[in-house]
């Protein structure tokens, strides 16, 4: 079916809107697909309900039933599979692909979204990159993360500004968790409060689930997952002549720099 006002609207199985104004190159397939539209532009919709609260926004993409179903005003979204996107309304520039994936999203701009229950519960972030069967699908808020594999930061209250890679990493209660990576299966599970903690390895855990500013290689039990042996240098591990290497706890150059102490102990203790 083709709107005698302008024929650039195509709604196939879909009513004509009857607030279409001005809106142009809207093409709609599915019942109650783009159902809103007014002054939109530009949106592809396919599948039921899809895009059905759709007034002005323009330039998104939808494909699957209940696809988007939210989106008023936002633009230049992305949503492929069904129950995709369901919450988005006002946010712009997202994407989410996978049934369910970012089902969470309602005015939320510039998120990534790939897998099943992905980014399932972050109403208003911004910028977080979710890939992976239920990443970031408990996590609530928080903005400029990046988790990937399943179940990265599943259980997140409020994150920001995190790296998470392998497969559970980072999935713990993370109430308030900042400019932290954890990188390895199962790793910073008991992360909670930290900031600027680093942690690499299997089961790797910070010193306590509030701690700042420091940095773990290794798992949570050295007969099984620890690192136990550590090469530094350039030339690699089985060079007969390697380089030689400076470590300092300054990189500040001139005479007399004051530095600081090398602190090297068998426990925290």
């Amino acid at each position: 079916m083709v709107h005698p006002g302008d024929p650039s609207n195509t709604f196939v199985y879909s009513a004509i809107p009857d607030g279409l104004t001005t809106g142009i190159d809207n093409t709609a397939y599915g019942t109650d697909a783009g159902a809103l539209i007014s002054d939109g532009n530009s949106n592809s919709i396919f599948g039921r309900s899809s895009g059905a609260s759709i007034v002005g926004g323009s330039n998104n993409a939808l494909f699957g039933d209940y696809a988007g179903t939210a989106i008023t005003s936002g633009t230049q979204n992305t949503v492929v599979g069904s129950n995709a996107g369901t919450l988005i309304t006002t946010g712009s520039s997202n994407t989410a692909i996978g049934s369910g994936a970012g089902g969470g999203i309602a005015d939320g701009n510039q998120n990534l979204a790939l897998a099943k229950g992905s980014l399932a519960n972050n109403a208003s972030g911004n910028q977080n990159v979710a890939l992976g069967f239920s990443s970031m699908g408990g996590m609530v808020a928080g903005s400029g993360n990046t988790g990937v594999g399943n179940s990265t930061m599943a259980s997140g209250e409020n994150i920001n500004n995190s790296i998470a890679i392998g497969n559970q990493a980072m999935v713990g209660s993370n109430a308030n968790i900042s400019y932290s990576v954890a990188i390895g299966a199962s790793n910073g599970a008991t992360m909670d409060t930290n900031t600027n903690v680093w942690i690499f390895g299997h089961a790797g855990e910070p010193s306590s689930s509030s701690s700042t500013n420091e940095m773990a290689f290794g798992g949570s039990s050295a007969s099984t997952f620890g690192i136990t042996r550590y090469w530094f240098g350039n030339g690699g591990l089985a060079d007969p002549a390697p380089e030689s290497i400076t470590m300092s706890p300054t990189n500040a150059s001139g005479v007399d720099v004051a530095g600081a102490n090398w602190t090297f102990q068998g426990g925290l203790g």
